[in-house]
């Protein structure tokens, strides 16, 4: 969906029925509708066609069971990041407001 939702088409329409073949769904092909109503019928077309295994299989795959163990991995590298920099000497420079002459605001 993302794909369509840039793509230039000669015809409006077509950017939902290019989609047809991926989704492997049909729906009548209306020239004139419009891309937003193409869009909308194909993305209806694409979930009457699911059944519960598939709906629940694609829901499924959007699960991310350790995203508590990613964020506080995240969490614990934010805390070291750019910690070195605190200590060079250029940035104690720079940082100091007598020297702001020699810098003119610039790191």
């Amino acid at each position: 969906m993302s794909w369509a939702a840039k793509r230039e088409t000669k015809c409006e329409e077509d950017a939902a029925y290019s989609q047809l073949g991926l989704f492997d769904v049909h729906i009548p092909l209306i020239y004139g509708e419009r891309r937003e109503k193409g869009l909308v019928r194909l993305q209806k077309e694409i979930k009457e066609s699911l059944n519960e295994d598939q709906k629940r299989t694609l829901l499924d795959s959007l699960r991310f069971s350790q995203i508590g163990a990613r964020q506080m991995a995240i969490k614990n590298a934010h805390a070291k990041t750019c910690k070195w920099l605190l200590k060079k000497s250029e940035y104690l420079d720079w940082f100091d407001g007598a020297k702001l002459g020699e810098y003119h605001g610039f790191l």
